[in-house]
């Protein structure tokens, strides 16, 4: 893990999910609660004075608008928790938490009885909020296990359907991680016919995954939808309302965070520490290779603030971000990347259409890697084929490692091809002099700053100090990028290049100038009022 020290690890891949004692969100008392402890040897009748006892007891009603099903808190429960029916818009069914005390636990059967490969399945349930509890399956590699599995399989619309404050972990899967489950949190639309399934209003927020054997949150939220913009616009197949915030996840055999099939999909305010873990070369039957956070077959992305870390895997992706095929109008701004072995973000070619991608305000510290291609096929250069990929206003640290090519290189030679993609306004900095030529940048790439390397680049471009705050400044968090910010006097202040669609703001939220030359970098000091 380059770059990633044992204090840091410790620190971040240390965090425990402490015991919830608010309020619950629904009266216990209400008409339409069912209260299941699976401490009780005799099965009740669903009130609090006689609970249920099991889960095969919940499992057997159908939800109605306003139904709560609530697990005691501080008991546990064996087996699976499988919900059909639906709420409604105004009266969602609930699933969630009652009493005080640590999170109800629900401990999946996938190793003793693949029937039941998953915690907690949700079919076709529309309008319903699942909260506060806490999963796990464990398997022994030769079966799917999962905690949370969200289907939609008729012929209608799956809609408004919430996953917020669970702690789910040691899920496992099997031997061959590329192709049988091992997913913490799934959303799932299968195929139905003619129907195109999809899902509408997806929100999966504030939870806590630790130690998930392949995907950590993969949000599947369209069948056969494949991200091509049409002529008009239109996506009718596509899946919409689609958001995965404020997560945090450690220790993922996979990926972290991925949406597939979505129209306006926001990945934000995430923490992903440690991920890739399985890893393994494309000369393995079971070749496997996972990336941070991303989006496939999805027009209109946009992935921010968010951090990543601890991605392993230098050999092919390992990376923090990905700007892969099949999608369009992809947006990553304002995240925070560090310690990846594979880099800050793979970028790979548009095998069907030309399609656009924006990188902007994003702060990389000691990836392995810039931009890379990892097994993605990329054109050659001066074919083109990335075609109007944007990376610009971004700060990039690095380090030279043993293999003497300097860690913010990367793939970074297809930023020369004319028809390829820009790079504008970007820091560039090594933490080691190079005393060579270290990074192609003709074409297509003006207005950056390059300190502790020399690049080949046309005018105009900086080559100086930017004079950080503290330039040695590591660590987990967002605001570590304090360090990063710029000192009084710095070269790269007002000397960028306006770029048209520039947001207003910049990665610490200062307003970014709509009619003066911006600063370099991430970030945008701010000026005084005239």
């Amino acid at each position: 893990m380059h770059g990633l020290t044992p204090s840091l690890i410790v620190a971040a891949l240390s965090l425990a999910l402490t015991a919830c004692h608010h309020s619950d969100a629904t009266d216990p008392g209400i008409s339409g609660a069912y209260h299941v402890d699976c401490t009780q040897r005799e099965a009740g009748d669903g009130s609090v004075a006689h609970p249920w006892n099991s889960l095969d007891q919940a499992s057997a009603l159908t939800l109605t608008p306003g139904t709560n099903i609530l697990f005691k808190r501080g008991t546990v429960c064996t087996g699976a928790l499988e919900l059909r029916g639906a709420g409604a818009a105004d009266r969602p069914a609930r699933v969630g938490a009652y009493g005080e005390g640590s999170l109800p636990r629900i401990d999946g059967v996938c190793s003793s009885d693949p029937a039941f490969p998953d915690a907690v399945l949700l079919e076709d349930v529309s309008h319903v909020i699942l909260e506060d509890l806490e999963l796990t399956n464990r398997g022994d590699r030769t079966k799917i296990c999962r905690g949370v599995h969200v289907v939609a399989k008729a012929e209608a619309v799956v809609s408004n359907v919430t996953v917020q404050r669970l702690h789910i972990h040691n899920v496992d899967g099997a031997s061959s991680p590329k192709e049988t489950g091992g997913d913490g949190i799934l959303f799932d639309a299968q195929a139905s016919g003619s129907f195109k399934t999809r899902f509408d209003g997806v929100l999966v927020s504030d939870n806590l995954l630790e130690d998930v054997y392949r995907m950590g949150i993969w949000l599947n939220v369209a069948e056969g939808a494949r991200g091509v913009r049409s002529p008009s616009g239109a996506w009718p197949e596509a899946a919409t309302r689609v958001v995965a915030r404020g997560n945090r996840l450690y220790r993922i055999g996979g990926d972290g965070i991925v949406v597939t099939g979505a129209f306006g999909a926001h990945i934000e305010d995430n923490v992903l520490g440690g991920g890739n873990l399985l890893h393994k070369p494309i000369t393995d039957p079971n070749w496997l290779y996972s990336a941070g956070m991303w989006a496939f077959a999805s027009n209109d992305t946009v992935i921010q603030r968010n951090e990543v870390y601890g991605m392993l895997g230098p050999e092919a992706d390992g990376t923090g971000f990905d700007i892969d095929f099949n999608q369009d109008g992809t947006i990553v701004q304002y995240n925070y990347s560090h310690d990846n072995a594979g880099g800050f973000i793979l970028v790979c070619d548009s095998l069907i259409q030309q399609r656009s991608a924006v990188v902007r305000y994003n702060l990389s510290i000691d990836d392995y890697g810039l931009v890379r291609d990892g097994l993605c096929q990329l054109p050659p250069i001066g074919t083109g084929g990335l075609f109007q990929v944007k990376v610009y206003n971004n700060t990039f640290v690095g380090k030279e490692p043993i293999n003497g090519s300097t860690s913010i290189i990367g793939a970074s030679n297809h930023i020369q091809d004319p028809t390829s993609y820009e790079f504008f306004n970007n820091i560039v900095y090594s933490t080691t002099e190079i005393p060579y030529l270290g990074f192609v940048c003709p074409l297509h790439c003006a207005n950056n700053l390059f300190f502790n390397m020399l690049p080949v680049a046309l005018p105009p471009f900086i080559f100086a100090d930017p004079l950080f705050q503290d330039a040695a400044r590591r660590g987990v968090g967002r605001e570590i990028a304090g360090g990063f910010a710029l000192r009084a006097g710095s070269p790269a202040v007002g000397t960028g290049r306006t770029i048209a669609g520039h947001p207003d703001r910049d990665y610490f939220g200062n307003p970014v100038p709509a009619d003066t030359a911006p600063t370099i970098g991430f970030y945008e000091p701010p000026r005084p009022t005239p």
